[in-house]
């Protein structure tokens, strides 16, 4: 929804890639036959400004042209003539040499350039004619199309070099230069930059034999590298017909550089002529000055500072290693975000918040080393910034809505079981919750306690007589099961069922439960006490204790769930506490065996249980 919001950061991060790119691997593919020949501080301290002239560059096509280069492109405006003398010899050099290419400038919108006569204006569109382009376009787009020349080369000096291009370039919005158009139309055809229009004449490809696909690519058919079969050239470009520039390292470890004031007496000396026409012999050469005040630098993606002029050999360069950048479309772009999403929506859904995060973190990296894999080995720019800071906020939001939602069903649950267990028991149950969710067969101890003669009781008093003794009543018996971290199982009109060894394994779990029997017992007599004094209820209780295996759980249906137990070993405590004397507490053989010599018992001698075939040994715990 919001890609364009990232695209500037995006641009940034892919600089980021290319400074990475050379500390780990150096320069990358060059192609040996680009030179530099650069007009630099150096050179004026040779040539003194204020004496250059026209005289002076026509040496330098001389001694290149000499020097057996395959072409020369000048990336300096000639637009304004000198001296009609020195006029000519720049004529004469180019015209003999036949490989110099000349840039000019185009204009946008109503900046059409400098005012001029229309005979000059003339002279300009019919020069044009010869030099625009008519290509193959076989899908359409949208190309940056000029409306009218800003710069040309001076009248007498058109149409004696061995063609024009345009140095147009324009930075993204972030002001930093990542691309340039290699053809801009104009009237009914297309002008190509300077660069590309020397390397289609290198490969010996005419404007016939190219093709253009608008938002794909470039083709030169039959292109012709030295020494090499014919083959086709495929360049990608955008909906605009810009390719994305491979630059190959830094100004200074790019390409081989010359002074330009050392060609201007090269045919002087064989010895120096010969050694210069070695390394320049079939070059393609790029003309400019760069010296301070003349220099017309930018921001690049591997240099902060960069002479402009390096665009257009990096172009060159691009195009005759054929080791282009591709950018993936928006389509292939749209499949990696929905995957990452669908991965995030599973990965959240079927995984608890940590899992989520360690998963999601992997899922971070493995994104970038494959963003970086593409990029490092095959040149394939993805959109990192999108997809990243979209698994980023992705982590964050699921753990806030984790956060909130586990805040909210841990207080569920201490509001709807706090009244069944133990303080220390719930807050080991909300730290691993899941233990409410399982059901599984476990030996247990159960209690039931119930009131002697209570429905009698309650049929005389009034309803809030009977609530307030009952509730103060449980109060008191709740806190002695959860002092011996006790799970109470339900409050059955005046009974209690509580039990132990769940939801967390006790190993004592039998001598609790006698503990809790006996303390209920002695609080209720304190009751019964304190309540006769105040006319109340003169409290009686029997308890009867059973241990054994149950089935135990969270039981009922969606909007009413009980923590409960189940089995035979729950009915034969029930029906022990209704066998056991008032005031007393019954417990079974089992229980018997495991508190013996721990608590003060005696054998109360065989009883028949409901429901029991056998008559069952019981055991009467001694109060003192």
């Amino acid at each position: 929804m919001f890609s364009g919001v990232f695209d500037t950061l995006d641009l940034r991060v892919r600089d980021y890639a290319f400074q990475v790119r050379y500390q780990l691997f150096g320069r990358g593919k060059v192609y040996n036959h680009l030179v530099h020949v650069d007009i630099n501080d150096s050179t004026f301290q040779v040539i003194k400004p204020h004496e250059w002239d026209y005289s002076i560059d026509a040496r330098v096509v001389n001694a290149l042209t000499e020097l057996n280069v395959g072409a020369i492109a000048y990336d300096m405006l000639f637009s304004d003539p000198s001296e009609a003398e020195e006029n000519q010899d720049l004529i004469d050099a180019v015209s003999g040499s036949k490989r110099v290419y000349f840039p000019m400038v185009l204009g946008f919108g109503d900046n059409r350039g400098r005012p001029v006569s229309p005979q000059t204006a003339y002279n300009e569109e019919e020069f044009m004619k010869d030099q625009v382009w008519k290509l193959k376009v076989s899908r359409g787009g949208k190309p940056l199309s000029a409306s009218g020349i800003k710069i040309l080369p001076f009248p007498e000096l058109r149409g004696h070099g061995a063609g024009i291009g345009h140095i147009n370039a324009y930075p993204d919005r972030d002001g930093v230069y990542r691309r340039l158009p290699l053809f801009i139309r104009y009237n009914d055809g297309y002008v190509p930059s300077l660069t590309f229009r020397m390397v289609c004449d290198y490969v010996q490809v005419a404007a016939s034999n190219i093709e253009v696909f608008f938002g794909q690519h470039i083709i030169l058919h039959d292109a012709k590298m030295p020494y090499q079969k014919k083959e086709d050239i495929i360049i990608p470009i955008d909906e605009q017909g810009n390719m994305i520039v491979n630059f190959a390292g830094p100004w200074g470890d790019s390409f081989d550089h010359f002074n330009y004031a050392e060609l201007l007496n090269v045919s002087d000396d064989n010895e120096r002529l010969g050694r210069i026409r070695d390394v320049m012999d079939g070059d393609l050469v790029l003309v400019a000055n760069v010296s301070t005040g003349f220099m017309d630098i930018g921001n690049s993606p591997i240099e902060t500072l960069y002479p402009l002029c390096g665009i257009h050999t990096n172009v060159a360069n691009t195009i005759l290693t054929k080791d282009f950048l591709y950018e993936l479309s928006i389509w292939k772009q749209i499949a990696i975000d929905t995957s990452l999403m669908a991965l995030i929506i599973f990965v959240a859904l079927r995984f608890g918040t940590l899992n989520f995060s360690f998963i999601i973190i992997l899922v971070l990296m493995a994104f970038l080393a494959f963003a970086s894999y593409l990029f490092f080995y095959h040149n394939i720019l993805t959109n990192i910034v999108r997809p990243y800071i979209g698994l980023q906020l992705s982590l964050i939001m699921v753990n806030i809505y984790s956060y909130i939602y586990e805040r909210q069903e841990k207080a569920l649950i201490r509001h709807r079981f706090e009244c069944y267990f133990a303080p220390s028991t719930l807050n080991k149950i909300l730290r691993s919750r899941k233990r409410l969710e399982m059901s599984e067969k476990k030996v247990l101890t159960i209690i039931f306690s119930d009131i002697s003669s209570f429905t009698l009781w309650s049929e005389t008093q009034t309803p809030e007589e009977v609530r307030s003794t009952l509730n103060e009543y449980f109060e008191e018996m709740s806190k002695i099961v959860f002092k011996y971290e006790g799970t109470i199982d339900k409050y059955i009109g005046d009974g209690l069922m509580a039990f132990y060894g769940d939801p967390f394994k006790m190993e004592d779990q039998t001598l609790c439960a006698v503990k809790t029997a006996i303390e209920m017992q002695q609080k209720t007599r304190e009751l019964k006490r304190r309540w006769q004094s105040q006319g109340r209820l003169p409290i009686k209780i029997r308890i009867g204790i059973n241990r054994g295996e149950v089935v135990v759980g969270n039981m009922g249906f969606e909007r009413r769930m009980d923590y409960t137990v189940i089995g035979s070993a729950v009915n034969i405590a029930q029906r022990l506490e209704a066998k056991a004397p008032v005031e007393g507490i019954l417990i079974s053989e089992a229980v018997q065996r495991e508190v013996k010599g721990l608590v003060n018992t005696k054998f109360n001698g065989k009883v028949a249980l409901k429901g029991i075939e056998e008559e069952l040994d019981v055991y009467e715990v001694k109060l003192v």
